[in-house]
């Protein structure tokens, strides 16, 4: 969207809410470009009787985005999705290691015992969560909002 001088304007308080309306309900969607792509945004099923708000990238999304390790990492995923983290070793088993082990050996043997590896998914569980994660970007554009009629031209 733009003004009249041809510059992007923010997305305004009552097109968010109009946002997040739309994605309270069951198979709620939207669209946004930022940065010449276009995100979409669709209420779905992620699991039996759960639904979530995904965020697709171009009309797709591949996880192996979300991953820095890998050869598909997409750094545009950073802005978009959502950051997850996750404990190398888990809180019993660190705690299973420092006692097999004490402390020092436990730190000499698994040095990234304490680390913890950050990825990005697609999924946010409520419109508020990826509300406020968009809001903070700069030239987000409104394209639609709803599921919008899909005519064939002639």
């Amino acid at each position: 969207m733009a003004d009249r001088t041809g510059c992007e304007m923010a997305i305004t308080k009552e097109q968010w809410a109009e946002i997040e309306e739309q994605l309270q309900d069951m198979f709620g969607r939207v669209e946004l470009m930022l940065e010449g792509r276009k995100l979409t945004l669709e209420k779905r099923f992620v699991k039996e009787n759960r639904l979530a708000i995904l965020v697709f990238i171009d009309g797709s999304f591949n996880l192996g985005w979300g991953f820095p390790d890998m050869d598909s990492f997409d750094e545009f995923v950073q802005k978009v999705w959502r950051e997850r983290t996750h404990s190398i070793h888990p809180p019993k088993e660190r705690a299973r290691i420092i006692k097999t082990f004490g402390k020092r050996a436990a730190k000499k043997h698994f040095p990234r015992l304490d680390e913890k590896l950050s990825f990005w998914t697609p999924d946010f569980s409520t419109a508020k969560s990826l509300r406020r994660k968009l809001q903070k970007l700069e030239g987000l554009e409104v394209v639609s909002i709803g599921y919008q009629s899909q005519t064939a031209e002639t």
